[in-house]
């Protein structure tokens, strides 16, 4: 039985879709303050979202042998309750990150267990999705102003008339997220015990820590506000801060955090990831550095996504997404 509580709760069935993933949500957007759950019918572990105000799209899946567990799935909002998209994938296989340019250009990647494909990329072109398999392991997808971008254990790939190209090779650990702005990009990832942090200025890629500074915190997340404001999170539990010349842990200590997305420039929400007990949604303010609980569940929450059309998502297992919508925005 799941346990989910926030400020106020209402249950419905089903969610909604955005654009460039990877610049911080715009100003002059409220949120209602009110979280509601949503959970469809079938047991399908969500990881990320993705939409605007005209498609609102989640992704999962599992690579699990287990029949009971659904497998990569794509759902879609629509008149108001979520519904399979496409689940017709014919092998095991997840899918980790969805991202796009419009409602008609989506991309999603994801990795395969069956077969000798190990990754997956899906392109939706307004009418159908089209499945792009080879032998790169994914682990999440991004747009940097107007570039798709997917990170992988192997490098970070850019993607150019349907051709996946090579542009950062990662001998030493996984690469797992990337932001930019101004024609810079920042690149996260983890060895497993080493964090990596870098910054490609459009000619060299530059290791932004020193040594051995940061361990353990397992680094998959990262955004920012402007080049001398950028946060990076992981499932080791901390929040960093670089501030235009270090990088510093801000808060520490958290459960496995499953994503965060900045808010208007002002709040930075995350989400935690612990199987089963003791999750729960966080609203840090970056004025006053202050960490609030906003709801809490005893799901995992693999994934958490916004935008100041839609408002704020979460999403975990046993197919469940909870939302913050807009204030007076009629879902």
């Amino acid at each position: 039985m799941k346990k989910l509580s926030g400020l106020l709760i209402s249950v419905f069935v089903f969610m909604s879709c955005n654009e460039d993933d990877n610049s911080p949500i715009a100003p002059a957007a409220e949120l209602s303050g009110v979280w509601s759950v949503s959970s469809i019918e079938k047991n399908v572990p969500l990881g990320a979202v993705w939409g605007n105000s005209e498609c609102l799209y989640a992704v999962g899946g599992s690579l699990a042998v287990d029949p009971s567990i659904h497998l990569g799935t794509v759902l879609r909002k629509v008149d108001g309750a979520w519904v399979i998209e496409k689940e017709d994938f014919n092998s095991r296989l997840v899918l980790l990150g969805i991202a796009g340019l419009s409602c008609d250009e989506i991309y999603v990647v994801g990795q395969v267990a069956d077969g000798v494909d190990k990754g997956i990329v899906l392109k939706f072109d307004g009418n159908e999705w089209e499945e792009i398999r080879n032998d790169i392991v994914f682990s999440n997808i991004e747009i940097v102003e107007g570039t798709v971008y997917l990170t992988a254990w192997d490098g970070l790939y850019k993607m150019e008339s349907n051709q996946l190209i090579k542009i950062f090779d990662a001998t030493d650990f996984i690469t797992t997220d990337v932001w930019g702005i101004n024609n810079q990009l920042y690149l996260v990832g983890h060895s497993g015990e080493q964090d990596y942090i870098l910054n490609y200025d459009g000619d060299t890629w530059l290791t932004m820590y020193e040594g051995e500074r940061f361990q353990e915190n397992f680094l998959d997340n990262i955004e920012g506000i402007s080049e001398n404001e950028i946060y990076a999170t992981g499932t080791g539990g901390s929040i960093l801060k670089y501030d235009g010349e270090n990088w510093q842990i801000i808060e520490s200590g958290l459960l496995p955090i499953g994503g965060f997305k900045i808010f208007n420039s002002k709040e930075l929400y995350l989400a935690t990831s612990r199987f089963r007990t003791g999750n729960k949604i966080y609203r840090y303010d970056l004025e006053q550095q202050e960490l609030v609980t906003v709801f809490e569940a005893d799901i995992p929450f693999y994934g958490l996504w916004g935008s100041n059309e839609v408002g704020i998502y979460a999403v975990g297992t046993e197919g469940t997404i909870v939302h913050n919508t807009i204030l007076n925005k009629v879902d």
